[in-house]
């Protein structure tokens, strides 16, 4: 039951923390300048702080979920405290989406 349970709070929330609802900022280019690749724009999002800090939280949050039901009972309290976080860094990763370029179908 506690690996059904880590399971679905983790497919929830890397559904959340993944959808791209938003298109890419940007995509207006100046015709002087030359725009980025696809690949360092990855990888400019990727390295931000932002992205960092949110997934590394999120990871954390996660680990809690999973402490939460490891010791055989579900400690229904702090698992909840963790998916509230992990729901929180889920919605600063939505806000800060992947570029459009490196996930053009919207994952």
């Amino acid at each position: 039951m506690k690996n059904k349970i880590c399971g679905l709070v983790l497919a929830v929330v890397a559904i959340a923390a993944c959808t791209n609802s938003h298109p890419s900022a940007g995509g207006v280019t100046q015709p002087f300048l030359t725009p980025h690749s696809c690949h360092q724009r990855y990888e400019t999002w990727n390295q931000s702080a932002t992205v960092t800090t949110a997934f590394s939280a999120l990871r954390a949050d996660m680990l809690g979920v999973e402490e939460a039901s490891s010791s055989g009972t579900v400690d229904m309290e702090k698992a909840r405290q963790s998916i509230e976080k992990a729901n929180a860094e889920a919605a600063i990763l939505r806000s800060d989406p992947i570029p459009q370029c490196a996930d053009p179908v919207g994952y």
